[in-house]
């Protein structure tokens, strides 16, 4: 899941057009709650992913957090 700012509603629908267009299909969820977020899933979408973000930053936190398949 990525987290979205709930701040800023306005972003969320752009951002989720920009994955789609690269062939990462997300799920839009909690937009009503205080902790709306995109879900990702699928061993190809999930793949998509890490192609597109690339490896984690150093450090066992961002390890932990950082998408993988």
């Amino acid at each position: 899941m990525l987290g979205l700012d709930p701040h800023a509603p306005d972003t969320h629908s752009p951002l989720a057009s920009a994955l789609m267009r690269v062939g990462i299909a997300p799920t839009l969820i909690g937009t009503r709650g205080t902790r709306p977020a995109l879900r990702i899933s699928g061993r190809r979408r999930l793949s998509r992913l890490v192609e597109n973000v690339g490896e984690p930053p150093d450090g066992a936190e961002a390890w932990v957090q950082w998408p993988r398949t």
